[in-house]
């Protein structure tokens, strides 16, 4: 050992196409093929020191060192603003390759936002070396975290599921991270006590299916006892998302059993550990481990990819499930299968072993072989159409999932309407399930489908799915009331009582929320993960349905319950999503109050509202859920306002709204949901400013709406939303050019404006917001025949907008007509 050892000490002296032409696994010594993981003792680091200076920031202190890199804190000090943050250079000595890939780093980071992985600020480089200006993590790894904290098991596995929220998403980018260790785990207190684990460090990462050009194959990059066995053979083509939950598996081990799976006395035994899967079992180091968590473990650290957990989504779901109490969908590789494993990687050995069974089987097998070939036929082919409609259904899955989500940001979830309906179909003529796992697997698609119709607007598949969902959960239950079926159910009921009062069938809307508040508040005593979300949203539907079947008392009474629950959490546990809960509710309060006409009560929750939003995104600026929450509030405090009589404190209210909207659409300009919250922004400015006779200005706000509605109905032929949007502008824009002297152009607004609405608002079965915007056109055109039967209809339906009974008032309708 002693001149391999040596030359070991002084890799970083060989050329690195030397290092990255040492062949196959065995075919030279392993310290030459893994030499270089370990030498950062012989290397210099970046000899930077307090107070130098590196661009516009200035170091604070080093922080730490890497395989790669230094780490400093460092502080911007070019008076552009005050910032701390982590800077992280290149070493010396590491050559071309050594600056792509760190580039490479550079280049991965800047696509990446998640709120668990630490974010890129700026970059450049300093006398010929690139270093990266990065968010400071002030963590600890999350192995040292969870054992200085006592953490239980529980706890941990949440701080895991953090980890694979951030790689999950980082997969989807296409980005491989291929270092995953507890160093690059880091685990920080949140401003309320809450604990964040932030992955860094993605130096050596790369994007999936291609090749930037800084890792050759046969070099070895990656931490020892961590990388998976692909990576260990430097085949760089092999490692992709699956690399990543070996390693998150062999995290995952060290945090259940304080240990890590491939023990050695060097990197060598290590690494040949790795390769030939010889883990230390979990359940021979943690003996209470239950059998579950013990598969979900030994499916992540498989030697062979293909035995591990597809996608780090497939770990999550497992770990989530196991959480839950329910059954995970991984399964033991058995003895079969362990033997089986062995074979594939000793192969002369197993040669052997095998040579001599059969010459004590041979008689048995000439025995049994016909009937053995038979079985194994029939066993062929159930096993090719059980993997084949398996391979389908993870693709439904994935789709109605996952992809769903990026379509819906994008606003183009049409793309997905075939694939429910062909996931609606498949799953409803499917054989009856029998495991819990296929009737949760079913479930869950037909919620899925069920959330893609709702965003097609397509109210009937919807609720078919949603109905179809709660059926089998409902199956379930039967079978074992457990509090995680009823959990479902809850939810089951809650998504069909949604769609119903969309519908307008507001009493079966209620009655099936009151059955979802039902299940839910049986489950008070012994809560399931998962609940305190669902009862949230479960009262405040139940609220709004019963403002929408006129019981005010009630409403308000759910809603206020739905507050107070949420200020009870946040009161007890600090975190800022329940704070962010309070503000919906009070929001909420505040719109039965302005639908109702009591504007000046309506006033005094919306500010409450905003003055809470305003506070948590200015505590999170980043958070995107927060903001447009703000953005929504804003604009609602704007319509109070004007209803109050303060066109001034209405037009400031919608110019901010304006600000928070645009800032949103900046950030994902394809968000069809923010660009219409801007358009609204537009459109209220535009009103305020009219009462403020401010004529000019006005026209041009609802202008500005005008175009973002007529894009976003280019975009959304069939959006009856969207419609009732563009129709509502030209309805506003038709009465500025007539009170600016210009009737025949007003004209032509409010005809495009019936034109473009009624086909969609005959097809919709009369929605009232379809009935109202169409009634004040004609009206506005002077058709008063034609809208006549329209203004009784919203009378009869309790329609109070001040607008709209003014408008009808002047051409003799009111309610008592």
């Amino acid at each position: 050992m002693g001149k391999d050892l040596d030359r070991w000490k002084r890799l970083d002296e060989i050329p690195e196409e030397e290092v990255a032409g040492t062949g196959d696994l065995f075919g030279a010594p392993l310290q030459a093929r893994f030499g270089g993981l370990i030498d950062g003792a012989a290397r210099r680091g970046a000899g930077l020191q307090p107070d130098d200076r590196v661009g516009a920031y200035r170091i604070v202190r080093r922080l730490g060192e890497g395989g790669m890199g230094a780490v400093f804190l460092a502080r911007r000090d070019d008076g552009a603003f005050e910032h701390e943050v982590a800077l992280k250079i290149l070493r010396s000595g590491l050559g071309d390759a050594g600056v792509k890939r760190f580039l490479q780093e550079r280049q991965i980071l800047a696509g990446l936002k998640h709120p668990h992985i630490a974010q890129l600020h700026d970059g450049g480089v300093i006398d010929g070396s690139p270093y990266l200006v990065m968010e400071p993590v002030d963590g600890r790894p999350v192995t040292e975290y969870c054992r200085d904290q006592d953490l239980g098991l529980e706890a941990r596995l949440r701080l895991m599921l953090q980890a694979c929220d951030a790689l999950r998403y980082a997969h989807r980018e296409g980005v491989i991270h291929r270092d995953i260790k507890p160093s690059n785990l880091l685990v920080e207190l949140g401003p309320h006590g809450d604990a964040r684990l932030v992955v860094l460090d993605f130096g050596i990462a790369r994007l999936e299916g291609t090749s930037l050009g800084a890792t050759a194959t046969g070099q070895i990059f990656g931490t020892p006892g961590y990388m998976a066995p692909e990576q260990g053979l430097g085949r760089r083509d092999a490692a992709d998302r699956r690399s990543d939950v070996f390693s998150l598996g062999v995290v995952l081990y060290e945090l259940i059993s304080g240990e890590r799976p491939f023990p050695g006395n060097d990197v060598a035994e290590v690494l040949e550990r790795v390769h030939d899967g010889r883990a230390v079992p979990l359940g021979q180091r943690s003996p209470a481990v239950s059998r579950d968590l013990v598969t979900v473990v030994e499916t992540c650290l498989a030697p062979e990819p293909e035995r591990r957990y597809d996608s780090v989504r497939g770990l999550a779901d497992d770990l989530e499930a196991y959480l839950d109490g329910r059954p995970i969908q991984a399964r033991p590789v058995g003895l079969i299968g362990g033997l089986w494993r062995r074979a594939r990687r000793h192969p002369k050995t197993a040669m052997v072993m095998a040579t001599a069974s059969l010459t004590v089987l041979a008689s048995l097998v000439v025995a049994l072989g016909t009937a053995v070939s038979y079985t194994r036929a029939l066993e062929a082919e159930r096993q090719t159409a059980l993997e084949a409609r398996g391979d389908a259904e993870d693709l439904l899955d994935f789709m109605l999932e996952d992809l769903h989500t990026g379509l819906d940001r994008l606003g183009r979830v049409d793309l997905m309407e075939d694939v429910a309906r062909e996931a609606l179909e498949h799953y409803s003529t499917r054989p009856p399930a029998e495991s819990e796992a296929q009737i949760v697997r079913r479930s869950r698609a037909f919620r899925n489908v069920g959330m893609v119709f709702i965003s097609q607007g397509d109210k009937a598949g919807a609720l078919e799915a949603f109905r179809r969902n709660r059926e089998r959960f409902q199956a379930l239950v039967d079978r074992d009331p457990n509090p995680v079926w009823r959990l479902e159910m809850a939810r089951a009921e809650r998504l069909i009582a949604d769609v119903l009062v969309s519908k307008g069938e507001v009493l079966s809307a209620r009655q099936t929320a009151e059955a979802a508040l039902g299940w839910s508040e049986g489950l008070s005593s012994e809560p399931p993960v998962g609940w305190a979300e669902e009862h949230y949203e479960i009262l405040l539907l139940l609220g709004w349905i019963q403002r929408e079947a006129g019981e005010r008392g009630p409403a308000l009474e759910s809603l206020r319950s739905a507050r107070e629950f949420a200020e009870a959490l946040a009161a007890t546990s600090g975190d800022a999503d329940w704070r962010h809960h309070v503000a919906v509710a009070i929001g909420y309060l505040g719109l039965v109050d302005y639908q109702d006409g009591q504007y000046a009560s309506a006033l005094v929750a919306f500010t409450e509202a905003e003055t809470r939003c305003a506070q948590l995104v200015a505590e999170d600026p980043a958070d995107t859920t927060r903001r447009e929450e703000y953005q929504l509030t804003l604009s609602r405090l704007g319509w109070a306002h004007l209803d109050n009589g303060d066109a001034e404190a209405s037009a400031e209210a919608f110019r901010a709204a304006q600000r928070e909207g645009q800032t949103l659409v900046d950030l994902e300009p394809g968000n069809a949901g923010w660009v219409r919250e801007l358009s609204v922004a537009h459109s209220g400015l535009a009103v305020a400013l009219r009462q403020l006779g401010r004529l000019d200005e006005a026209l041009s706000a609802l202008e500005a709406s005008l175009a973002i509605s007529r894009t976003r109905s280019l975009r959304f032929p069939d959006s009856r939303p969207t419609a009732n949007d563009l129709a509502w502008d030209l309805l506003e824009i038709g009465r500025f050019h007539r009170e600016l002297g210009d009737p025949a152009a007003a004209e032509r607004f409010w005809v495009e404006a019936v034109e473009r609405l009624r086909p969609l608002r005959i097809e919709s079965g009369g929605s009232p917001y379809f009935l109202e915007t169409e009634a004040q056109a004609l009206l506005e055109l002077g058709r008063v025949d034609e809208a006549t039967p329209l203004v009784l209809e919203l009378f009869g339906a309790g329609w109070a907008d001040p607008d709209f009974l003014a408008l009808a008032a002047e051409h003799g309708l009111t309610p008592s007509t």
